[in-house]
């Protein structure tokens, strides 16, 4: 049970079993989550993860009786845990926020012997678009971005956050390789779609790059080694001229999608 931490506070989980469901609750922030085990083979919740792991999920608390003073403070803390854990701007995850779910998930994968793959997203000259349309524009311009590719990581046990200043990065469980360059290439292509201008060296329209690495995760490896080997990916697809989707899995060599 201890590796199933609180995303919030980090708190050691508590599990709820009864003859209708079991979930998990902090009892430090007070609040419930779904059962990990069971949450990629249900498909009640059309949910994100980001609503189901982060302090903006609120379901009810079922068999606990909350009093005036807990809910009120229930309240407060989540508001607080979601200025804390989500990002303002995008509203996706953190990076603190990543960096323990990964932990999770590759403990979860690598006892289940399934793949675990991690997009890293770059957006190419982003440096030359905010100095020429200025912050706002940025901001409007990463925000719309975020929307894409919280599209894209539908799956429940998906999780994208904010891993720079125009860098995303998403952890997908139980995906292969190739089908993570598909979810890759679908964000490269709808990021390109929304015609957002630029002003080029390479591209009318804002483009992006991307490095996609997959394991199975085991006591050789390291979640480290999965990032930098997606961060190696995005460099090389960078390196080449962007608007492109790099790839990298410990099954084979990395190499480059070509794009249409």
């Amino acid at each position: 049970m201890n590796r199933h931490l609180c995303p919030c506070c980090s708190h050691p989980l508590l599990r709820h079993v009864s003859y209708k469901r079991s979930y998990w609750f902090c009892s430090q922030c007070h609040q419930e989550m779904p059962d990990i085990e069971n949450i990629l083979e249900t498909q009640a919740s059309s949910q994100h993860w980001s609503s189901q792991f982060l302090p903006g999920y609120h379901p009810p608390l079922g068999g606990w009786q909350q009093s005036e003073e807990l809910d009120c403070s229930f309240k407060v803390s989540r508001e607080l845990q979601h200025l804390t854990f989500l990002d303002c701007l995008t509203q996706v995850a953190k990076r603190r926020c990543f960096e323990a779910y990964l932990e999770q998930e590759w403990q979860r994968m690598a006892q289940e012997q399934a793949s675990l793959s991690v997009i890293l997203c770059d957006l190419d000259f982003f440096n030359v678009y905010n100095d020429t349309y200025g912050h706002q524009a940025s901001d409007r311009c990463l925000q719309k971005v975020a929307q894409m590719i919280l599209k894209a990581a539908s799956h429940p046990a998906d999780l994208v956050a904010r891993y720079g200043f125009e860098e995303f990065i998403i952890i997908l469980p139980q995906t292969k390789a190739e089908g993570a360059v598909r979810i890759a290439e679908e964000i490269r292509q709808g990021v390109k779609a929304l015609q957002i201008p630029t002003n080029p060296p390479a591209s009318q329209y804002l483009t992006t790059s991307f490095g996609v690495a997959s394991i199975i995760p085991s006591y050789e490896y390291s979640p480290k080694m999965l990032i930098t080997a997606a961060e190696q990916a995005l460099h090389q697809a960078k390196e080449q001229g962007g608007d492109a989707v790099n790839s990298w899995s410990a099954a084979r060599k990395s190499g480059v999608v070509p794009i249409p």
